[in-house]
């Protein structure tokens, strides 16, 4: 039975591999801040994260954990607490696959749910790359009139 659903979890991971986006710093910081997503303050913390949890990978799955959880997109979140396996559910109210889509929008809103109840302390990446050590992004916006 498992490796009927290691078989399954491939497959699936190879059918959004092949749409994957993989976004740099300041694609993060362009595509989050276009959508109005994140405020100007806390923008460089959610770029890190994405950085350094899925290296801006849309399709990144990490796993499985020492408890059999996988780890699913952008803020890489959890299937034992954030996104159901196949139909929505869980905290997110989501399915994971959803997660691994190149349109981010249920990446960036399951996270702000995970930060809702634990702040950016809910990402371990947050405290050994971002906290005290954002990255500048106004280079990001070098052509626009906003100031970060």
């Amino acid at each position: 039975m498992k490796s009927v659903f290691v078989i399954c979890l491939l497959a699936l991971i190879s059918v959004y591999q092949i749409n994957a986006r993989v976004l740099s710093r300041c694609d993060l910081a362009r595509e989050f801040k276009q959508k109005g997503e994140f405020t100007d303050e806390d923008l460089p913390n959610w770029v890190c994260i994405a950085e350094h949890e899925s290296h801006g990978n849309t399709s990144a799955i990490r796993g499985p954990g020492w408890d059999g959880s996988f780890d699913y997109g952008l803020f890489l979140l959890s299937d034992n607490y954030w996104c159901n396996k196949g139909t929505p559910g869980k905290q997110c109210n989501v399915a994971c696959e959803s997660l691994l889509l190149d349109n981010v929008q249920a990446s960036v809103d399951c996270a702000k749910v995970v930060y809702y109840y634990h702040g950016f302390t809910a990402w371990q990446s947050w405290y050994a790359f971002c906290n005290g050590k954002l990255p500048d992004l106004s280079e990001c916006f070098t052509n626009s009139s906003s100031v970060l």
